[in-house]
């Protein structure tokens, strides 16, 4: 994996394909999967949404890896060394100063903003009082 934008589209369709031919718990998906959140994560474009989705992938491949094949198995080594990198670039995502270009956040001088959660969902809020 690495940042070229197709890959992660590429895997994004394989991990699809994997998933419903082989099954969420097959050691190829899963595979697939942990390479997914790889890509997400290491992309020099991501964004914190890249991000909690490579946690998300990861979490949820490093524990059908634990219970498929065991806490032992090399796979499952990997995805519990790459939660703790990704949760390092959250953190260091989230400690950068965040300006008027952040992707997450935006707002607009009639008072209505809207940020973008964790869940992938644009909420919006408005900054302004009627009296």
């Amino acid at each position: 994996p690495g940042s070229d934008p197709e890959a992660k589209t590429f895997l994004t369709e394989q991990a699809g394909v994997a998933r419903n031919a082989l099954g969420p718990d097959h050691s190829d998906t899963l595979e697939i999967n942990h390479y997914l959140s790889i890509a997400l994560a290491d992309d020099p474009a991501r964004t914190l949404y890249d991000l909690r989705k490579a946690r998300n992938i990861a979490q949820d491949t490093h524990k059908r890896h634990r219970r498929v094949l065991g806490p032992d198995y090399p796979g499952s080594r990997d995805c519990e060394r790459f939660l703790s990198h990704v949760a390092q670039r959250i953190a260091n995502f989230q400690d950068a100063p965040q300006g008027p270009d952040d992707p997450l956040t935006f707002s607009r001088p009639d008072g209505l903003a809207a940020t973008l959660g964790d869940d992938g969902v644009l909420r919006f809020s408005t900054n302004f009082s009627l009296g």
